[in-house]
């Protein structure tokens, strides 16, 4: 069965990153048994004047092929991963986990659109995962609920490729320290 994870509002001001909880997650998920990707992981950007975003109001989703026998152990890893990374403690950290199976209900694609102009409120998008019939799973109140289900509806037709670098844990919170010609090189 085909699967997508949206994921959302994992990271804090002070740090973390949805991008980098995906990146966690498909190394743990490739080559699990009965698991194929169907594509690389999908960063979805968001309407960025969003007031209540946490930096740049990005989502994630996870495409996967999956066996039904394995489909329990995979929401389980993506939860607890999701939980373990997340800046919980911070009052911005509001994440959130959706699992829908394809095809993509129409409600989901909608709410994408919304969502890239727009300020979507959370009582709409609990609605829209309920009237969709997607699994939910939400830390808090729920607020990266939005960008998940977003995550998870987005259809694309063209898209670029972006490069993202994590840094060892031992620098999270040091100053950075990047030669400006090898950025360029």
């Amino acid at each position: 069965m085909l699967l997508r994870v949206g994921i959302d509002d994992v990271d804090s001001p002070l740090g973390g990153c949805t991008t980098y909880v995906a990146a966690v997650l498909a190394s743990m998920l490739d080559g699990y048994r009965q698991i194929e990707f169907v594509d690389y992981p999908m960063l979805v950007r968001l309407n960025p004047n969003v007031p209540f975003k946490t930096r740049g109001n990005g989502a994630v989703c996870l495409r996967l092929n999956v066996s039904p026998e394995t489909l329990p152990e995979v929401k389980s890893l993506v939860v607890d991963t999701v939980r373990r990374l997340s800046a919980l403690k911070h009052g911005k950290t509001d994440p959130a986990v959706v699992f829908a199976v394809e095809p993509v209900p129409e409600l989901l694609k909608q709410l994408y659109f919304k969502a890239l102009s727009s300020v979507v409120a959370l009582s709409y998008a609990f609605r829209v995962a309920k009237e969709a019939g997607v699994e939910v799973k939400t830390f808090k109140r729920g607020r990266g609920l939005i960008g998940a289900l977003a995550a998870v509806g987005a259809v694309f037709e063209d898209f670029t490729y972006e490069l993202l670098a994590y840094r060892r844990a031992e620098y999270w919170g040091r100053r950075r320290l990047i030669d400006s010609e090898s950025v360029i090189r």
